[in-house]
């Protein structure tokens, strides 16, 4: 069943969700400690994840309280949806762990912290290759990966092959975030490694200072201390000790690098979405979500200029004049400025 809107209609509803008053009772909690490094995360799951649930059936304008999934909605969608609530469980996972630690939080630290990365990362791969269906194209990535796969007798699946992952992050993010998802991905192989050595080997050595405070070998120098006795000669060498870092500390500061840089890649993924649910020449994404918009109450050009002006002004945010239409079209910012959402369609000539 189709649930139909206008723009305005449709826009209205989504920006007015919250975590905090929309969510469940994990989003309810967590909110307040992600979203303060990862606001992006509510932004798409405002324009994304709303319109696939219950709360937009609604008749009096305003969002219902029913967070299930509406009825026959592509299983595409319902797959990135829960996995970025994966994601967001894991991460608020870790701020327990950082916040209120128990005698394993290190190990069950860096377990979410990793395992928030695959979900952050088939968030982004399903919506890559989700946007390249939306606009009839197809990853080339892909296609190399199938012809390979043809050529040695093997299936490549991204979820367990990271040169394949990380060639199609990069296809995603193209050249112009080159450097900030080479950044990403070098953190989330630190990150990964950790996870493994604390948790698939011997537990790792830990210098305990004259306060009782407990020392672990930094992030980034993890393979020089894996096992005890290079821990035991570094205890005894003021150089090596610099090696090492608080535990606590260190956990603390490894949560809010990865919400922040999940921060940065999430900016690409909210736009795009923005524009393939209000695009008016492309559907695919409203079908799949089953929303259709009716036509009715369409605001003028002069209320368009008018909203784009005072909400950039508002915000700090820029926009530029479309010349072939004399209409502002808005460029980046989170979506709860964007209070127009759709480009007019060019009148017919006389």
């Amino acid at each position: 069943m189709y649930l139909t809107f206008t723009p305005s209609e449709l826009n209205e509803l989504v920006k007015s969700a919250t975590l905090e008053n929309n969510g469940d009772d994990f989003e309810n909690e967590f909110a307040k400690d992600i979203l303060s490094n990862f606001p992006l995360y509510e932004d798409f799951w405002k324009i994304f994840v709303v319109p696939l649930t219950k709360r937009v059936e609604v008749k009096n304008k305003s969002l219902g309280s029913n967070i299930y999934f509406r009825d026959h909605i592509d299983t595409v969608l319902i797959n990135i949806a829960s996995a970025h609530y994966s994601m967001f469980v894991h991460l608020g996972y870790a701020h327990d762990h950082s916040k209120f630690p128990v005698k394993s939080s290190l190990e069950n630290a860096y377990t979410h912290l990793a395992t928030a990365c695959d979900l952050a990362e088939t968030v982004i791969i399903h919506w890559h290759f989700l946007l390249l269906e939306c606009r009839g194209e197809r990853s080339n990535v892909q296609n190399q990966y199938e012809v390979k796969g043809q050529k040695n007798k093997k299936r490549y699946d991204f979820r367990f092959d990271k040169g394949y992952r990380n060639d199609l992050l990069r296809e995603y993010f193209g050249k112009a975030m080159k450097s900030k998802v080479n950044e990403y991905i070098n953190f989330s192989k630190d990150l990964r490694r950790y996870r493994n050595i604390i948790v698939h080997d011997v537990l790792i050595g830990r210098i305990i200072g004259e306060k009782n405070q407990c020392y672990i070998p930094k992030l980034e120098k993890i393979m020089h201390y894996k096992n005890w006795l290079s821990v035991m000669e570094a205890a005894e060498d003021e150089l090596k000790k610099k090696d090492f870092i608080e535990k606590d500390i260190q956990v603390k500061e490894n949560v809010v690098e990865l919400e922040k840089r999940l921060n940065g890649l999430w900016k690409k993924m909210v736009q795009e979405v923005y524009d393939e649910l209000f695009s008016l020449d492309r559907y695919k994404l409203r079908e799949m979500m089953k929303i259709k918009f009716s036509e009715k109450n369409q605001p003028a050009d002069e209320v368009i200029k008018s909203k784009l002006f005072n909400a950039a002004s508002d915000s700090g945010l820029d926009i530029f004049i479309n010349s072939d239409q004399s209409l502002p079209e808005y460029r980046g910012g989170s979506i709860i400025f964007r209070e127009v959402f759709f480009t007019q369609p060019k009148k017919p000539e006389e």
